[in-house]
Formats: structure tokens, C-alpha cells, sequence
């Protein structure tokens, strides 16, 4: 079969967008909404007059979780920047083949083969591909790319996750 080209072009809000998504669907949005439904009720508790510092306790770890958890999307949101600043020009450039999938930038190239992908996480505006379960994906932005390539990549990565397992 005959090798897909696309050009791939990012840009700082699309990169914040990724990361916010990212960070979100790690975590879990249900983490922060149950945070700040108990940081509420603690709230309430502490209004209607009952103090002890066991109401003092739980009131620190919540606001630890709620640091934690900003501070996690910035993290991500920073490291994800730094590597599009590394790129220079936000370009990127995709070969997709039945044997492998290759991207080019000026932060560097690879070529990977399919059977090291593990998963697919769709987007509306972006895809990212992962090499490992837990690690940091590639971001494969949609605008330009033509769906014979984005088909491709789907099947392929199907292909060696049905006969993986994950």
C-alpha cells in the first residue's frame, strides 16, 4: 500500500487544549467535581458552627487535592508548550505506511511500528496515540490530515491491540 503524507500543524491554543483534555481524562473530571462537592459540604458544616479538628484535617487534604490537581494540568500544560517552543517551526510531518507510522519535526523524527501503540484517545480536533498505557501520547491535530490517513491509523492500531490484548 502506498504511503500517506500530511503535513500536521500545531498551534498554542490547540496544544493547550490537548493538555487540558488530557490532564482531565487522567484524572478523572469526576475527581474534581467530588472535590469540590465535599469542599461545599465542609464549607456548610463549618458555617452552621461545628469546628473540631477533624473538620480542620479534612478541610487541608481537600485543598491538597484541589493544588494537587491544578497543579497537574499546569505541569502538563508546560512541558507540552516547552516541546512545541523545541519544535520551532509548528510543523510536523506525518508518513503513514502498512509497516509503519513515521513523524518528522524540528524537535526531531521517529518511525515507529504499529505493533507499539496501545491506544486511541478521539477528539474532535485531535487525536493522541499512545505508546504506552501511562505514558505522554503523540497528538495527531485533525485540520489538515485526510480521513484515508486517520482510517489508517485506526485500523492499524485496532489490528495490533485486538492481537496484544490491551
Amino acid at each position: 500500500m502506498p504511503a500517506y503524507k500530511a503535513t500536521l500543524r500545531y498551534s498554542y491554543p490547540l496544544i493547550r487544549k490537548v493538555a487540558m483534555s488530557y490532564a482531565q481524562r487522567q484524572l478523572g473530571r469526576s475527581t474534581i467535581v467530588s472535590v469540590l462537592l465535599m469542599t461545599g459540604g465542609l464549607g456548610f458544616v463549618c458555617y452552621a458552627g461545628y469546628s473540631s479538628s477533624f473538620f480542620q484535617i479534612i478541610g487541608l487534604v481537600l485543598i491538597g487535592c484541589l493544588g494537587f490537581y491544578f497543579w497537574y494540568e499546569y505541569e502538563i500544560k508546560r512541558q507540552w508548550l516547552d516541546t512545541l517552543r523545541r519544535m520551532g517551526n509548528p510543523e510536523a510531518e506525518l508518513i503513514v505506511t502498512d509497516e509503519s507510522f513515521q513523524v518528522s519535526s524540528g524537535a526531531g523524527s521517529s518511525t515507529i511500528p504499529w505493533n507499539q501503540f496501545v491506544d486511541i484517545w478521539r477528539y474532535d480536533d485531535f487525536w493522541l496515540l499512545f505508546l504506552t498505557k501511562f505514558g505522554r501520547p503523540l497528538t495527531i491535530p485533525l485540520k489538515d490530515v485526510d480521513p484515508n490517513v486517520l482510517r489508517l491509523i485506526e485500523e492499524r492500531i485496532a489490528q495490533f491491540k485486538k492481537s496484544t490484548g490491551f
